[in-house]
């Protein structure tokens, strides 16, 4: 399976990069209140 691999390297590429990671946690964390908020 390629799939751990390539999350391996979008991980790594984030992780070097803390803006993305900041704006990608930001949203992660909104969606995840707006899916807590219609249920």
């Amino acid at each position: 399976m390629t799939t751990p691999v390539i999350l391996f390297g979008v991980f790594n590429f984030i992780k070097n990069k803390p803006k993305i990671y900041t704006l990608i946690n930001d949203y992660v964390l909104r969606v995840i209140g707006y899916r807590r908020r219609i249920s």
